[in-house]
């Protein structure tokens, strides 16, 4: 039987700095593969967003939440996404979240939440719910709902945690528009925002049909070996974009290696690591010693934030690009399984 669930979304953002949270904690698993857990971001600054794909409000700040995964990162930032979806069976809701996710370009850790982790938060009133802590699991305030700049208050205090400059940051919100009725939510996604075309600044990719041409980096391999992207025609490239640090990394790792097995001489597979470390030497050391570690022998190569930057809407890693033999852009792929994303990247070449 279908069961009706009526939430009354927030009409105003309210941020409680002064409620308390003791011991949040889950371990779920994860919709792309393999278990998320409270303690795995003890180091790091971590967002906890409760929602739902059938919630607007919620909708509304996901994009914000992928941007700043994207930009901070590399600087600590994790952010774990606790679904609820209110209708259908797991599997059903799992899809639902994972075609969501795949559309919107979302790469931060995503899972099914339960009731269990609702109950640790105190007079729960609705969604989205995002949790802030503090370096250490440490619980620093929540926010619930969320309006037109929020994401300037949520972004404030992702660099003010990681120690990072502010002054290039808005001071406060813009003049909101008048709040949405209160509706009723049946469980199911809205209808789907359909992206217009943009404009993308010369010598960036997109996506294929849009900027997937003029791509160009210049960079030296681990070994020291010269590397130019457009030096390499003749066959297809598969650029991963990945780290040797994060959780995902020796995934990745072993799936770029997969990858790089099944294609053999039919092309080129590289992986452009982003390191936390500014010394270039430093880097190379530690993608060989992650390589040697997990016996995988792709080539590989630090990654600047330059390279970034030529990547237009950059959505945070893994990111899997895949050029045809002329250089122009095929694929484009962060979201799904490892056999999912090892069958779109192998599947784009052959």
């Amino acid at each position: 039987m279908h069961m009706r669930m009526t939430i009354l979304f927030s009409l105003l953002t309210a941020t409680a700095a002064a409620q308390k949270i003791d011991n949040f904690t889950f371990e779920l698993d994860k919709l792309g593969g393999g278990k998320v857990r409270a303690q795995d971001f003890a180091e790091n600054v971590l967002i906890v967003d409760l929602w739902g794909t059938w919630c607007p409000p919620c909708r509304e700040a996901v994009p914000h939440l992928q941007r700043m995964y994207a930009k901070y990162k590399h600087h600590g930032l994790e952010i774990v996404g606790l679904n609820y979806e209110g209708s259908g069976s797991q599997r059903e809701q799992a899809e639902r979240v994972r075609k969501f996710a795949s559309e919107k370009g979302l790469t931060y850790h995503l899972a099914l939440g339960t009731p269990a982790e609702q109950r640790l938060i105190p007079d729960f009133r609705g969604y989205p719910t995002i949790l802030f802590f503090h370096k250490g699991l440490q619980f620093d305030h929540l926010m619930v709902g969320f309006e037109p700049g929020s994401e300037v208050e949520i972004e404030r205090w992702v660099a003010t945690e990681l120690g990072l400059p502010t002054d290039d940051l808005p001071t406060a919100k813009p003049v909101a528009p008048p709040p949405p009725e209160p509706q009723e939510a049946e469980g199911e996604p809205g209808e789907e925002v359909v992206e217009e075309d943009v404009d993308i600044p010369a010598g960036a990719i997109y996506k294929p049909g849009q900027g997937d041409t003029g791509f160009d980096f210049e960079a030296l391999d681990v070994d020291g070996g010269k590397l130019r992207f457009k030096e390499l025609g003749g066959k297809p490239v598969v650029l991963a974009l990945t780290t040797t640090w994060d959780s995902e990394a020796v995934n990745t790792a072993k799936l770029i290696e997969r990858i790089r097995v099944e294609l053999g001489e039919r092309a080129h597979v590289i992986a452009a690591s982003f390191e936390r470390s500014k010394d270039p030497a430093v880097k190379d050391v530690a993608i060989k010693e992650f390589m040697k570690k997990n016996s995988v022998s792709y080539r590989a190569f630090a990654a600047s934030m330059g390279l970034q930057k030529k990547i237009y809407l950059f959505t945070g890693i893994p990111l899997f690009l895949v050029f045809d033999a002329e250089g122009k852009l095929i694929l484009r792929e962060a979201s799904g399984t490892q056999d999912e994303l090892f069958a779109a990247v192998v599947g784009a070449i052959q």
